[in-house]
């Protein structure tokens, strides 16, 4: 298959470009400076496309799949104007071109932060939407402009949790992670609560790299997250104990701090998402990252 990866110097497009050059597929890597890139550059079957998404030169007329992971986050230093610019509007540019090239599937890297104000206790793909914040929003409007053209252009959106693996660097987990190395104290809340709110990254390029050669109908929309689940304070004491640290734990009572596991059934049954327990993948995830 001919694919178009967007965000492909991320962490999660690297992942998932490697994958598929391993299964054999030609890949156009959109990203807007392809030399941070750590993927090999002397596979035949890998055409690097440095471009904006709002002009994106250079790639090919047809296409059979794309699979959209760029974003600009919602963190410090990230105007609502890039919010709008880099996901809403780069992503009306992207489905156009998907549409126009004949594209048979596109995959969109969604987030659990389309759902805003969570007050359930378990987040499923009907979970109420109420209030999401401006990042929150753009990934929602993604999702709904591909919902228009589902008849068109078959599509599904993944609602993400944290991305974990080998250097991650954008989850609490990870800073939790860097505390711990350190010595330092690790502050959280709500040590009962129980959590699972977290994708490997490997378990995702494999997971991806298998949906994208399966058949798509209508817009399907699916939340992600690890099997099980374990309460925050056992987790960080794994961490401790693993990591061999003499960090201290220091735990907090805050009823008002939203507090939900997510029920991925619905991908499990759907699109075979079958991914490593909790359990597993924390210790996996400290393995990889205990230098």
């Amino acid at each position: 298959m001919e694919i178009l990866v967007t965000g492909a110097n991320g962490y999660s497009g690297q992942r998932i470009i490697t994958r598929l050059l391993d299964l054999d597929h030609t890949i156009w890597a959109l990203a807007r400076n392809s030399n941070s890139s750590s993927i090999s550059r002397t596979n035949d079957n890998l055409n690097w496309v440095k471009a904006d998404l709002l002009n994106p030169v250079g790639l090919p007329s047809k296409i059979d799949a794309v699979i959209h992971t760029a974003a600009s986050l919602g963190v410090p230093g990230v105007s609502i104007n890039d919010i709008v610019r880099n996901n809403v509007e780069a992503s009306r540019v992207l489905i156009q071109y998907a549409l126009t090239a004949n594209a048979r599937s596109f995959i969109y890297f969604s987030a659990m932060s389309v759902y805003g104000a969570v007050e359930t206790n378990e987040v499923t793909e009907t979970t109420p939407i109420i209030d999401p914040n401006p990042y929150g929003m753009s990934k929602l409007l993604g999702e709904q402009m591909l919902a228009e053209i589902s008849q068109q252009l078959p599509s599904t959106s993944l609602r993400l949790p944290a991305i974990i693996g080998p250097g991650s660097t954008h989850a609490w987990l990870d800073r939790a992670r860097e505390n711990i190395k350190a010595g330092e104290t690790v502050n959280f809340v709500n040590p009962d609560n129980q959590f699972n709110n977290l994708v490997h990254v490997d378990e995702l390029a494999d997971f991806v790299s298998r949906l994208i050669s399966t058949d798509q109908e209508d817009a399907g929309v699916y939340v992600l997250g690890a099997t099980s689940s374990l309460p925050i304070g056992e987790l960080i004491n794994n961490m401790i104990r693993e990591l061999k640290s003499n960090s201290i734990v220091n735990a907090q009572i805050d009823p008002s701090a939203p507090a939900f596991t997510i029920n991925c059934a619905k991908a499990e049954n759907d699109l075979g998402w079958a991914p490593q327990n909790i359990v597993e993948s924390v210790d996996n995830y400290i393995a990889e990252n205990s230098s």
